[in-house]
């Protein structure tokens, strides 16, 4: 991160690593993509590619969450007033202003770090209170609930069934702890565009809000803000 007063501020520093959130998460999906299409000499029951693939598009995609959050953060600080007004916590760590600047892009950032994007009835409050906006609707947060718990299962237990597992799904209960999940390609692919989708959703509509709030505030944009905003749109 560049030390604040040293050089002229770029649109993309308002951004975490420099690249809009939304097209790192296409950058990894489509990684992703070619990843779990590659045929390795596996034994045919074996479903590796796509378990490790299904976890790594799920961390992408929580990443995402965060990132686009702290990014609009970053570009408008003035909807902190309206997280405070939400309940949510927006102080800061003076040393944390040191270490980044007093005049740093990231402050949205510092403020984003402490809050969970880890399920969607999280993700969903977030970015009501931010820009009254839901990423999931209620089918879809069913969906992705159910993803997590099979994303879950695989970090934590190697994909073999536990109890709690089992009252999540269908599983039958003679089959806890014996039989495994298994992720074919198929399965994967579905989960990539099922969360695709959601993220372009959220950046489409995030977009729009953070718009109009700075128009009825009213917010005049700097011509590096204006870019920033644009670079938002980035999702392919």
């Amino acid at each position: 991160m560049k030390p604040s007063g040293q050089d002229e501020i770029n649109y993309l520093d308002f951004f975490r690593g420099g690249v809009p959130a939304g097209a790192i998460f296409y950058m990894n999906l489509g990684g992703l993509r070619e990843l779990v299409k590659k045929r390795f000499k596996l034994r045919a029951h074996f479903s590796v590619q796509s378990e490790v693939c299904l976890i790594g598009v799920v961390s992408y995609f929580e990443a995402f969450c965060g990132d686009h959050f702290a990014s609009i953060l970053n570009i408008c600080p003035q909807l902190l007033v309206r997280l405070k007004k939400n309940g949510r916590d927006v102080s800061l760590d003076a040393t944390d202003l040191l270490e980044v600047g007093l005049q740093s892009t990231h402050i949205g950032s510092i403020v984003a770090e402490r809050y969970d994007f880890g399920t969607p009835q999280s993700i969903n409050s977030l970015y009501q209170h931010l820009l009254q906006i839901t990423p999931f609707s209620t089918q879809e947060r069913k969906r992705y609930e159910q993803i997590l718990n099979d994303r879950n299962l695989l970090v934590h237990h190697g994909g073999i069934s536990t109890m709690k597992y089992s009252k999540q799904s269908s599983l039958v209960a003679k089959s806890v702890h014996y039989d495994s999940i298994s992720v074919s390609q198929a399965d994967f692919l579905e989960v990539a565009g099922f969360l695709e989708s959601i993220v372009h959703k959220t950046v489409k509509a995030s977009h729009a809000r953070l718009v109009e709030f700075m128009e009825q505030q009213p917010i005049s944009p700097s011509k590096v803000q204006e870019k920033a905003i644009h670079a938002l749109l980035w999702v392919d």
